[in-house]
């Protein structure tokens, strides 16, 4: 996966294919490792949130609205 430092130069557009390597297949292998390479590896136990934080019952208010032109 072609990545840049975050200090490092920006590629031109036209230069981006010429530089990056082709990979047969899917990308989210690479995407996926290079994510857990960013990553802490700490778990963190899922949140529920409150029901004073729930705007609205799903699908959400906004689904029903009707606009007109």
């Amino acid at each position: 996966m072609l990545t840049r430092r975050a200090d490092g130069p920006w590629l031109d557009p036209q230069q981006w294919p010429e530089s990056a390597a082709r990979a047969v297949g899917s990308w989210w292998p690479a995407w996926h490792d290079w994510l857990l390479r960013q990553g802490s590896r700490r778990l963190v136990k899922t949140r529920t949130p409150a029901k004073a934080d729930v705007l609205c019952e799903a699908p959400g208010e906004f689904v029903h609205v009707r606009y007109s032109d």
